[in-house]
């Protein structure tokens, strides 16, 4: 935007943790840092609306009692021990127009590790939230999904191949 200029901003370094049970989000410092900087903002500035952007191919499963399982690093490169069985769920490219991807950085890749490594907990997840949607749950307590954050339009619906047990 014409005339468009940063009033205020704060960052911090991105510190993943390495586990266990894998390399995963500090989603907890980050959510810190995040309301400490809401809080000095507010000091100085109107705060009317808040936006939460963060990188893609990151999400957070979520059962009754929160994190069902550690936000992923999609730097992790043990995600690749799944790619036999990735690859029979990954929808073709033309289909997707994701090509594969190296580590975690297709979400697909990780969901599917975390599956296989952590049925239990992976099965108890009620939520899958992409990551900024997982912070504006932490904020107002609501689970929802916005569609640009899915990379799909959603008009072409590819029916599960996996059964349920």
């Amino acid at each position: 935007f014409e005339g468009a200029r940063v009033v205020w901003q704060r960052s911090a370094p991105n510190a993943p943790l390495p586990g266990p049970p894998y390399p995963h989000c500090d989603v907890e410092g980050i959510f810190a840092f995040f309301l400490a900087a809401l809080r000095e903002a507010a000091q100085s500035h109107v705060i009317d609306t808040v936006t939460v952007t963060t990188h893609g191919a990151t999400a957070a499963l979520i059962d009754a009692d929160g994190l069902a399982l550690p936000v992923m690093d999609y730097e992790f490169d043990g995600v690749d021990t799944i790619e036999p069985l990735y690859a029979t769920d990954r929808p073709p490219f033309a289909e997707t127009f994701s090509p594969p991807l190296p580590v975690g950085l297709n979400l697909g890749r990780q969901l599917r590790w975390q599956e296989e490594h952590h049925p239990d907990a992976f099965a108890r997840a009620r939520h899958l939230l992409m990551y900024p949607q997982y912070f504006v749950w932490r904020l107002t307590g609501i689970a929802a999904n916005e569609v640009t954050s899915l990379g799909k339009d959603g008009q072409k619906e590819r029916p599960d191949t996996r059964t349920a047990e």
